[in-house]
């Protein structure tokens, strides 16, 4: 097979999950916004949360956890 081909089948496949993929971001009031915004390093504020989101083409997914 040629090497496009094989690209293009590649390509192919993994198009569902690139089209389904989504972005997670997790905000906790024990968080910080110098933090990455995953789960085990929340942002802290609901801004910064938005912010981020909107850099990112595709969907995102905020989850807001508990606090004290």
């Amino acid at each position: 097979m040629l090497k496009n081909q094989k690209i293009l089948i590649v390509f192919i496949l993994l198009w569902p999950a690139i089209l389904l993929a989504q972005t997670s971001i997790y905000v906790s009031p024990r968080g910080r916004d110098a933090n990455m915004g995953t789960a085990s390093k929340p942002f802290a504020s609901i801004s910064k949360v938005v912010a981020e989101a909107r850099k990112i083409s595709g969907e995102a997914v905020i989850y807001l956890t508990e606090g004290s």
